[in-house]
């Protein structure tokens, strides 16, 4: 069956943890919410800042459930598993205070700058050859993108009868589905704890193969 339809999302990034606090990197690390964040959050709900669904769809991790627990303590909760955080494996936990002078970690920078292989290649020689590399760099941009809109066709297939829906996970995730669809930069739309930005997307339904026709954002959810 053909059809062509429209929805409003949601995407709303979860509070802040202790890590977030310290400004870390925060991927895979199941870390809940801070005591802090918790009852800042519930103030924000209690005014009504979100919008109200019928269903929300969520990251697994534990910062993620808790905020959708608070903001939609008595609403249909989905979980995705692909709308994780990116993986930082080695990184994580540390700022860029602790990380700036390891030299792995200025060859991410460089190489997610888009430095060249060859500039790369000559300025970190030692790190290039280790045959660890692929296990201490975090997981690449291409595979987290890929993983991330995975996810978001599972969202569509799952809420297509539906005009409107939150989405709670993080900030990587957003990033991730807006520089995809909208093929802006990466970073284009970096998103706080607790806020979000609305995104209004056109999609065509063949038999189950979704093809996305338009992904807009229209507004921002600011606390």
């Amino acid at each position: 069956m053909f059809c062509s339809d429209k929805i409003k999302l949601n995407f709303i990034r979860h509070d802040e943890t202790d890590l977030n606090d310290k400004r870390c990197y925060i991927g895979l690390t199941d870390e809940p919410l801070s005591e802090k964040a918790k009852k800042e959050l519930k103030e924000k709900t209690e005014s009504s800042l979100y919008p109200k669904v019928k269903t929300v769809f969520v990251s697994p991790l534990r910062r993620a459930i808790e905020t959708s627990d608070i903001i939609y303590k008595n609403t249909n909760k989905i979980i995705i598993d692909e709308l994780k955080e990116m993986d930082f494996k080695s990184f994580e936990g540390k700022s860029y205070e602790e990380l700036c002078d390891n030299e792995y970690y200025r060859f991410w920078l460089d190489k997610c700058k888009g430095i060249s292989e060859e500039e790369l290649i000559k300025n970190y020689g030692k790190v290039c050859n280790d045959k660890n590399l692929k296990e201490l760099l975090p997981e690449s941009k291409e595979d987290f993108v890929n993983r991330t809109v995975s996810g978001f066709y599972k969202i569509i297939r799952e809420a297509h009868s539906e005009d409107e829906i939150s989405v709670i996970a993080h900030g990587g995730t957003i990033m991730a589905l807006t520089s995809y669809f909208m093929n802006v930069d990466y970073y284009e739309y970096m998103v706080k704890c607790k806020e979000g930005i609305v995104a209004d997307v056109s999609y065509i339904n063949n038999n189950g193969n979704i093809k996305i026709s338009r992904f807009s954002v229209d507004n921002w959810i600011r606390a």
